[in-house]
C-alpha cells in the first residue's frame, strides 16, 4: 500500500529482461520479508523491502521517504511512501521467458487523488514499456 501527501505522478515498474529459462517470480512481492536502507542519494531515504530498489535519484526534483508499515494493509505488511516532490520509481528486475504471459497488480491507497503508472519495462535504454497502465488512486 502506498500513501502520498501530494498530488503527483508515480511510476512503479518491473524492469525486465528476456531469457529462455528463467523464473519470473518476484522477490518479496508482498513486502513481508526483511527491509534494507535506501542510501543511493540524499534526496531518497528510508527503508524498503529486500528485493526492491528505488530508482528515483536520476530525477533531481524527487524527494522521497520510504518506510514499512504493518497496518493498515490488505494482507501482510505494507510500504509507506511519502513523496515530497517530483516522482519516484520503485523497481524490481525480473527475468521473463520469451512469449510469456505476465500479470501485474498492486493494491494502492493515497490520501489525495493521483495518477499511478504500473509498467513492465525493459531494463536497458531506451527503456520501452512492454505493458503499462495509468490508473487513478
Amino acid at each position: 500500500m502506498i500513501f502520498m501527501r501530494s498530488i503527483c505522478f508515480l511510476l512503479v515498474f518491473l524492469a525486465c529482461s528476456f531469457v529462455s529459462d528463467a523464473d519470473a517470480d518476484l522477490v518479496n512481492g508482498g513486502f513481508d520479508g526483511s527491509v534494507s536502507h535506501v542510501d543511493d542519494c540524499a534526496r531518497v531515504t528510508g527503508r524498503i523491502p529486500v528485493g526492491w530498489r528505488d530508482n528515483s535519484c536520476w530525477n533531481l526534483s524527487s524527494r522521497v521517504e520510504y518506510d514499512t508499515a504493518i497496518s493498515p494493509s490488505r494482507r501482510g505488511k505494507a510500504l509507506q511512501v511519502v513523496l515530497r516532490n517530483g516522482l519516484f520509481q520503485l523497481v524490481q528486475p525480473v527475468n521473463l521467458r520469451e512469449s510469456s504471459k505476465v500479470r501485474i497488480g498492486a493494491w494502492l491507497r493515497a490520501d489525495q487523488p493521483m495518477v499511478v503508472k504500473l509498467a513492465l519495462r525493459q531494463t536497458n535504454a531506451p527503456y520501452p514499456d512492454y505493458a503499462a497502465r495509468n490508473v487513478r488512486v
